[in-house]
């Protein structure tokens, strides 16, 4: 599980790699203080303030703990994903979590244990929670356990090649399972018009952005001649995925953003990426407005995501600004522009020169020079970079501030 990634959304708190108290009381869905409610439960063991009970259960999972042995105490816990009717949702979306001490376990009740204030309506979004986990709470606590269980060097056995996957698998078997529809996706979006008929996309799941754009992106830009530019099944697309992805189709948790022409969308509209759309490719058609030129996809709130996708907005909507760039980027030495172009498509993008210079620009707002492992710095690349990056700010105004003013209101 990515650390920095978790950490950058909020489903972590640590700094200097501390977790704050697992036993630190915060507002419920329902308002009052989160305290597991163990009442009814047996208690499997007792430390201090700490109780642990025989099993959790609430409308999304089922966790049964277990005493692995007593000095030191060590403990485990199954942990069951519930469809709709309160039965195993799949026989894949278990996981088992060893060697967990008093403070692991105590996390793990703190996070499931706020559960118990939903229903199953509010697997998307739940405003009463702490904000870490008002973004698809089901899943944020999956990831705030899978990455406990990292810091804490706790064991997780589960039949997924990556906890991402996992997390993934989940989100769409959920929404499958939960019939979820494009209303119930329609008010995760906030949209911001950054420049003249380019609109910044936020929503605040990685999860619901993800699988938001894939067949938009993958349609604009896949590697796979089968699936750019022609019409295509989401199922299709996650198997080759997979073929090629070591970890699984973890792709949701893999982009921090993106970015898509007007053309992709009209295709979509004419009915060019296949039918049906998902609920949230619907919805996501809906909110965007008809002139729309380019569109930008983020979720985290930090400025070079922003800038990286805005540039990309820039970049298929100003002419001139395009021409500037070029003009720089023809300034790299051939070796150079090669090595970064073999950055990108081990990175996954398109061997397309026009889609890999947007690429080379966009990197290079963000301060990256795509340089391969072991390639020895180049100052010409350097000017390069500054040189777009200033060219980036003259054309971009007030568009980046006005695009993480929008994501953090």
């Amino acid at each position: 599980m990515d650390l920095e990634y978790l950490a950058s959304v909020g489903i972590l708190g640590y700094q200097s790699g501390l977790w704050p108290s697992p036993c630190e009381s915060q507002p419920s869905a329902a308002g009052a203080e989160n305290e597991v409610d163990i009442a009814e439960q047996d208690e499997l063991f007792s430390s201090g303030e700490v109780r642990i009970p025989s099993a959790l259960n609430n409308v999304f999972f089922q966790i049964d703990f277990s005493l692995a042995s007593v000095a030191p105490p060590s403990f485990a816990a199954c942990v069951l994903a519930l469809n709709r009717h309160g039965l195993p949702l799949s026989k894949e979306l278990s996981l088992d979590i060893d060697d967990m001490d008093i403070s692991a376990i105590a996390e793990v009740l703190s996070v499931f244990g706020q559960l118990q204030q939903l229903q199953r309506h509010c697997f998307l979004a739940a405003t009463g929670l702490p904000p870490m986990f008002r973004h698809v709470p089901p899943a944020a606590s999956l990831c705030r356990i899978f990455a406990m269980a990292q810091v804490r060097r706790c064991k997780v056995h589960f039949q997924h090649s990556s906890s991402e996957e996992f997390v993934c698998s989940y989100f769409d078997a959920m929404c499958e399972d939960l019939q979820v529809s494009a209303r119930d996706f329609e008010g995760l979006y906030t949209l911001t018009e950054v420049l003249p008929s380019v609109y910044s996309v936020h929503t605040d799941s990685r999860l619901v952005l993800g699988s938001t754009f894939l067949r938009f992106q993958e349609y604009y830009e896949c590697p796979n001649p089968e699936i750019r530019h022609h019409a295509f099944e989401f199922n299709q697309f996650k198997t080759w995925y997979v073929q090629k992805n070591r970890g699984g189709f973890d792709y949701y948790l893999q982009w921090p953003g993106f970015n898509i022409p007007s053309w992709v969308l009209d295709d979509a509209r004419a009915g060019k990426l296949g039918s049906p759309l998902r609920p949230q490719e619907d919805a996501f058609l809906r909110a965007v407005p008809a002139d729309a030129k380019y569109v930008i996809g983020s979720c985290e709130k930090d400025l070079q995501t922003l800038q990286h996708e805005l540039a990309h907005g820039l970049y298929g909507t100003n002419e001139n600004y395009r021409e500037a760039v070029a003009q720089s980027l023809a300034k790299l030495p051939p070796r150079r522009w090669e090595a970064s172009r073999r950055v990108l498509l081990d990175l996954g993008y398109v061997d397309d020169k026009v889609i890999l210079e947007d690429e080379m620009q966009a990197y290079m707002i963000e301060g990256q020079c795509l340089y391969e492992e072991d390639e020895i710095e180049c100052p010409t690349t350097g000017r390069v970079r500054d040189e777009i990056y200033q060219t980036f700010n003259a054309f971009a105004g007030k568009a980046v501030l006005v695009a993480l003013s929008a994501h953090r209101s």
